[in-house]
């Protein structure tokens, strides 16, 4: 249980995330998450959105194993409890979408080193095992989603 911790992330994961590449799969379609359409060229963000964390006060109980996972003194307080967005670092393999992304076509990419520089440092968490980043809140900033917007 102690690998599947989730921690706030060191100077060393903040770094790799800044040099890398966060992915999200969501159900949602581009129109909801977009705030505004971007000129990015290929491989550039293409709409700047707000990606949204979930409430906590759901019944749902793989959503409340995941987010008592994370080392967060705030994690079970009545106004923020389960308020957690997962990201991947980097493009996660086969076996890694089959098992945690079932019916999302939605892909959003996020460069590092924007969702740093939108995310406070406080509000950054990384579990090393599976290379997964854990934002506490909601994220707004440049993404590429794919389909565009």
């Amino acid at each position: 249980m102690g690998l599947l911790l989730v921690t706030p992330a060191t100077a060393a994961e903040r770094a790799a995330i800044e040099a890398g590449e966060a992915w999200h799969f969501s159900k949602a379609s581009p129109r909801q998450l977009t705030e505004a359409k971007l000129a990015g060229g290929p491989g550039q963000p293409n709409a700047r959105i707000r990606l949204s964390a979930p409430s906590g006060w759901q019944l749902d109980f793989w959503k409340f194993i995941r987010d008592a996972s994370v080392w967060d003194p705030a994690a079970f307080s009545p106004a923020d409890r389960g308020r957690y967005l997962y990201l991947f670092l980097g493009e996660p393999g086969t076996w890694t979408r089959r098992m945690n992304v079932q019916k999302a076509p939605l892909t959003v990419r996020i460069p590092g080193a924007l969702l740093l520089a939108a995310v406070p440092p406080a509000n950054l968490f990384y579990r090393a095992v599976d290379k997964v980043v854990v934002v506490k809140g909601d994220y707004v900033g440049p993404a590429l989603l794919d389909p565009p917007p």
